[in-house]
């Protein structure tokens, strides 16, 4: 019996947001900067988990369980690492997404380390040590990512703008789903 793998979060939120498109395994590891070993691996986990359904000619990923998984499950079993200043890629409330409705000028960003990033800030450790870098050329899937760091460590009306964004970016919708 296996668990989710924070790769298989990674791989699973980029399959949503391509939607109907049918990538080849891989381009999604050349994408998300993992093997194609991984990436099957993690498709194998994603089926098992009834996260994703698929046949030979077709690639569906049931956003509604993903949802529920990303905005219960995710924050509980990969909790927040913090680490010291460094720099790195805006991520949570600090990103493109949530930066003006949630922060002030003075406020110290999050974000997570990495080496070409634009920003200083507060380190979070990203689900997967990839992230960061597939992020830094795909802004849909670092727009999801980053939303996801919102679940894992922002505060109940951050979680709520969070669930609200990820259920219009993922087309879906959750009916009552406390966030604390």
């Amino acid at each position: 019996m296996g668990a989710l793998k924070p790769q298989d979060v990674l791989v699973a939120c980029q399959l949503a947001i391509l939607g109907d498109k049918i990538p080849t395994q891989a381009w999604l590891g050349e994408t998300l900067r993992l093997s194609p070993s991984t990436v099957f691996e993690s498709m194998k986990s994603l089926r098992k988990a009834k996260l994703l359904l698929s046949s030979e000619k077709s690639i569906k990923v049931d956003l509604k369980r993903l949802l529920l998984f990303l905005i219960h499950g995710v924050p509980v079993v990969y909790y927040p690492q913090k680490t010291e200043i460094v720099r790195g890629i805006a991520t949570g409330i600090f990103s493109s997404t949530f930066r003006s409705r949630f922060t002030g000028d003075k406020d110290v960003p999050t974000v997570w380390p990495y080496t070409k990033g634009k920003e200083t800030g507060e380190g979070l450790v990203p689900l997967y040590p990839s992230i960061p870098m597939a992020c830094s050329n795909n802004s849909a899937l670092c727009d999801v990512m980053s939303t996801i760091e919102v679940l894992r460590i922002g505060r109940a009306r951050e979680k709520e703008a969070a669930i609200s964004h990820l259920e219009r970016v993922l087309d879906t919708q959750v009916i009552n789903t406390p966030t604390d």
